[in-house]
C-alpha cells in the first residue's frame, strides 16, 4: 500500500511525540493507545484476505495487523531517524492488514503466533505468521 503525504507526516509526528513521551515516563499503555489510533487511521481497507475468507467471503472475520501491531510499533518507535523515507519504507513493508476466519485466528493463537512473529522471521515478509500455520493469503481484487 502507498501512503500519502498527508499520512507519512501524520505518521512522523506521532512517532515524534510518542518517542518524547516515552522519554519523559508516560505511561506505554498512553503513549501507544495514541500510536495505535494513529496506525487505524491508515488502516481503512484491507486489500488481503485469506484463502477461506476468499471461498466463503460472507463469513465474520477478523481484520487482523499481519505483523503484530506491537512489533510494527516498536520497529518505528526505534527509528533514530523519524523521516519520511524511513516512516514510509516501514509502513509500506510492513504495515498490512488481512482479513482471516476466526479459525484462522485460533491456529494463530494455539502457534503462540497471534502476537509474535516466528522465531526464525528474516524481518521482511509480513505473511511468515501465516505461513508458519498454513494459512494462504491472497490480494483481495479492487472491486471487493
Amino acid at each position: 500500500m502507498k501512503y500519502t503525504d498527508k499520512h507519512i507526516n501524520m505518521m512522523i509526528k506521532v512517532i515524534k511525540d510518542c518517542q518524547e513521551h516515552k522519554q519523559m515516563g508516560t505511561p506505554n499503555r498512553v503513549w501507544s493507545t495514541y500510536f495505535r489510533y494513529a496506525l487505524n487511521e491508515l488502516e481503512k481497507d484491507s486489500t488481503f484476505v485469506s484463502d477461506s475468507v476468499k471461498k466463503n467471503p460472507d463469513q465474520k472475520v477478523i481484520h487482523e495487523h499481519t505483523v503484530p501491531f506491537r512489533i510494527l510499533r516498536d520497529k518505528l518507535m526505534g527509528l533514530k531517524d523519524v523521516n519520511s523515507k524511513s516512516v514510509s519504507n516501514i509502513l509500506n513493508q510492513l504495515h498490512v492488514v488481512t482479513k482471516i476466519t476466526y479459525e484462522e485466528d485460533q491456529k494463530l493463537k494455539d502457534a503462540k503466533l497471534n502476537i509474535e512473529m516466528p522465531e526464525d522471521w528474516n524481518g521482511e515478509n509480513p505473511f511468515a505468521r501465516y505461513k508458519a500455520v498454513g494459512i494462504s493469503i491472497y490480494q483481495e481484487a479492487e472491486n471487493s
